[in-house]
This record gives structure tokens, sequence and C-alpha cells, in this order.
């Protein structure tokens, strides 16, 4: 082989290489930050799990059973 024909191999094969790299990184990137994410959130309680409110709050109720504070003034 001429050295020319083996420097365009050379070439070729770098480039290919960095390529597969980044794809196979990128997908690697996306597969351990999934994993990391999903073991740093924080798990609800089991009975917690499936209930949600999209509804707006309207109002809020207080209802205070300690007289005390009334009875001390």
């Amino acid at each position: 082989m001429e050295s020319q024909t083996i420097m365009f191999v050379a070439i070729v094969a770098t480039i290919l290489c960095f390529v597969v790299g980044f794809i196979a990184g990128w997908f690697v990137n996306d597969i351990v930050y999934n994993t990391i994410q999903q073991m740093t959130t924080p798990r609800l309680h089991p009975e917690l799990e499936g209930i949600s409110v999209n509804e707006e709050l309207l109002s809020v109720r207080v209802i205070r059973e300690d007289d005390e504070e009334d009875d001390y003034y």
C-alpha cells in the first residue's frame, strides 16, 4: 500500500471512531442522568401515590379547636 492510502484509511477510521464514540457517549449520558435522577427523587408514601389534586384551591377554612387562648385575655 502506498503511504497516501494508509493515511486515508487512518483518517477515515479516526473520524468514524469519533462519530461512534460521540453517539455512544450521548446514549450512555442519557441513561446515567435518568438513573441518577430516579435515585435522588424522593419517593412518596405508598398511600399518597396516585393521588393528585388538579383543581384550583378556592377557599380554606381554619378550624381552631383550642379555645384556651380566647379565655386568657
